[in-house]
């Protein structure tokens, strides 16, 4: 077989051994541009595994800018969770009312309307369960008189809560313990409604809730606000151009009013004249473009979805390993064929213009290698993590 030029760029598959070739020639590498034959040949194998290049960051333009809501939240803005511990009565045999736990709390909810234990002995318990109630407070917070919806949950030995009503029950702030003084924030009840019917242990009651007082977020500390950075985003790069962002646009001249408090977060000074009502301020600052810093090389692989994403910076040094019969070369030039691994007969290839400005593989060529070949996603996931742990991948890999 012909020798190639040594600025051509190729991959191929081994026919007698199974194997695909990654072999990159000559000191460049490419970046980005693929020939005509290689963007063919990607699209034609669109059954292969999902596989992915993303964007540049650093492409991004002011038009494209990222607005800084869209990558931070504010501390202290999220859900909270209330709970209780009540009833659910009127069930059809259902309940769990002859275990002890059950059997207590309707003891003190009946001697809560003034009836004795005595008054207990006919009942059927078997038409009563012990629930856990949640109600999910939204980050926003919720007011007086509003209605949320209500989940139920077997504790105890219920088959059933079908046909069931939630029996009144206060319910209690996060990681409260029932003691004289302590506030209800709301009240729980109604008719129980099975979500799944898979799971008749655990129901809904709409609207079962309804406040007894404001629940309000507070993410205003000493007339500051805090961006928490979203965890993909989280770096001292992106939290300086943030912090440098809002100086411009909101600081007066010489003042500083965001200050990068470590790679996750920003505090923000509220200007005095704000503070009383900063909603018009953090509106604001949230709606302030800032353009994304050159992010960390990253290859993010998700096994349920099949789905592989790498970051066009993502660069691979010469190497060449085998796993399961497949072979992976980066090497430049090729290896000279030997009888005991002799070069096999080629069924595919592709043919790349080299980029200049790189010695080593990239993204796009390992994307294209991928799809073109059909390489199946397990291969292709083991081959990202002996490239990785080879010290040859220089990128963050995330599998989820």
């Amino acid at each position: 077989m012909a020798r190639m030029p040594s600025s051509v760029l190729r991959f191929r598959i081994a026919a007698s051994a199974a194997a695909m070739v990654f072999a990159a020639a000559g000191p460049p590498a490419l970046a980005q541009g693929a020939t005509a034959a290689s963007a063919a040949a990607t699209a034609a194998s669109a059954s292969s595994p999902a596989t992915a290049a993303a964007p540049t960051p650093a492409s991004r333009t002011d038009e494209g800018a990222t607005c800084i809501r869209d990558i931070t939240h504010l501390q202290g803005l999220r859900t909270n969770e209330l709970a209780a511990m009540s009833l659910v009565v009127g069930l059809s045999g259902t309940g769990d009312g002859k275990l002890p736990g059950t059997m207590l709390s309707l003891q003190e909810l009946l001697h809560r309307f003034g009836l004795t234990q005595a008054d207990i002995t006919g009942l059927n318990a078997a038409n009563v369960a012990l629930v856990h109630v949640t109600v999910t407070i939204p980050e926003n917070g919720a007011r007086d008189g509003d209605h949320l919806d209500v989940k139920v949950s077997s504790i105890s030995g219920a088959k059933s809560l079908k046909g069931g009503r939630l029996v009144q029950c206060p319910l209690l702030g996060p990681l409260a313990t029932p003691r004289p003084g302590l506030i209800d924030y709301a009240l729980a009840s109604g008719e129980v409604v099975l979500e799944d019917p898979a799971v008749p242990t655990v129901g809904v009651v709409k609207g079962g809730a309804v406040m007894e007082c404001d629940f309000r977020p507070s993410f205003i500390q000493n007339g500051r606000i805090t961006l928490v950075l979203d965890r993909d985003h989280a770096s001292f790069s992106i939290a300086s151009a943030i912090s440098k962002v809002i100086n411009d646009a909101e600081a007066e001249l010489g003042q500083t009013i965001a200050v990068a408090d470590g790679p996750a977060q920003i505090v923000v000074q509220v200007p005095l004249a704000e503070q009383a009502a900063p909603a018009s301020f953090i509106s604001r600052v949230l709606e302030l473009p800032v353009l994304m810093p050159d992010l960390r090389a990253r290859i993010v692989i998700n096994r349920r979805t099949g789905a592989i994403v790498i970051t066009s910076d993502v660069r691979i040094d010469p190497v060449i390993f085998s796993l399961r019969g497949m072979t992976i070369n980066t090497l430049s030039p090729p290896l000279v064929p030997t009888a005991a691994q002799p070069l096999a007969k080629t069924e595919h290839f592709a043919l790349f213009a080299p980029d200049k400005n790189h010695v080593g593989a990239s993204a796009q060529q390992l994307v294209d290698a991928f799809n073109q070949l059909q390489v199946p996603l397990d291969d292709q996931i083991a081959a990202i993590w002996e490239l990785k742990h080879a010290g040859r991948l220089h990128a963050e890999v995330i599998e989820n």
